[in-house]
């Protein structure tokens, strides 16, 4: 691209930060974001049991070979929608199914999430630029994301062998005792420091220049079975809860709206 960029700060006590100088890398585009049905081990008390799951990954090439570190991140989009039969307590705490009219400014939602986690690779070892199979996300069973309609959008980038190194250490910590928006460790420094001589700052300035790709992915295009969490929401008649619909009331703000859950905006790109 043969564009630098700096970033400079003050603070609320007036002390001044600057980034180091970057330039900004063209990335290459996404070649394939594809998913398939994959297996899982896992041990419930004491035995190995497999479950299915299901991989989203990424495939991409550059062909001028100047790509040596990738990094990715996504948001994922998935439809939820409240059930018309549903399960509620009678006087005497005795469960029963019944029919109820859902309004569809509450029934219908779309929820939406940033990652949580860290991806990045390096193949500068490689003799090509060349990322095959790099997964994503992994879903597994009875995850409601995948109960009706899901979409997940991908950006790519080409980053510096620095920015590599930050993150994949912050990728090696967080796996071993947290999550992405968990406190920095105090240990990894990026590239902003006081300009002042006060110190220096965490986190890292970059200035890149992302490749995207989206995909859907309806409940018939694979066999993972997945589950829609409504289905377990019990109703009563007591006012103290959630009101619901008619004279029905919720135990949580999750079972009463799918608001409290998502947005009942659908995406432009639904």
């Amino acid at each position: 691209m043969g564009v630098t960029y700096q970033l400079f700060i003050t603070d609320a006590a007036g002390v001044n930060y600057e980034s180091s100088p970057v330039l900004v890398q063209q990335s290459p585009e996404i070649g394939d974001l594809d998913f398939e049905e994959a297996e899982t081990v896992v041990f419930e008390e004491n035995e190995a049991i497999t479950k299915k799951a299901l991989d989203i990954f990424v495939n991409s090439d550059d062909a001028s070979g100047n790509t040596n570190y990738y990094q990715w991140d996504f948001v994922e989009t998935f439809e939820v929608m409240m059930p018309n039969t549903i399960t509620a307590l009678d006087g005497y705490g005795m469960p029963y199914e019944t029919t109820v009219k859902v309004p569809d400014e509450k029934k219908y939602c779309w929820v939406s999430r940033p990652q949580s986690n860290i991806l990045v690779k390096t193949v500068a070892n490689q003799t090509e630029s060349t990322v095959s199979k790099f997964t994503i996300l992994r879903i597994g069973e009875y995850d409601d994301r995948l109960f009706f309609r899901y979409s997940i959008k991908v950006r790519q980038y080409s980053i510096s062998k620095e920015m590599y190194t930050f993150w994949n250490k912050l990728k090696d910590i967080n796996e071993s005792a947290g999550s992405l928006y968990d406190q920095v460790p105090s240990s990894v420094y990026g590239n902003i420091s006081s300009s002042d001589g006060e110190g220096q700052a965490l986190g890292y300035f970059n200035a890149v220049d992302a490749k995207s790709k989206r995909i859907f992915i309806e409940k018939y295009d694979h066999s993972v079975p997945a589950a829609n969490f409504y289905e377990d929401c019990l109703y009563v008649s007591d006012p103290g809860g959630y009101h619901f619909v008619n004279y029905f009331y919720a135990r949580s703000a999750f079972c009463a709206d799918c608001r409290n859950y998502g947005s009942n905006e659908k995406p432009d790109f639904w």
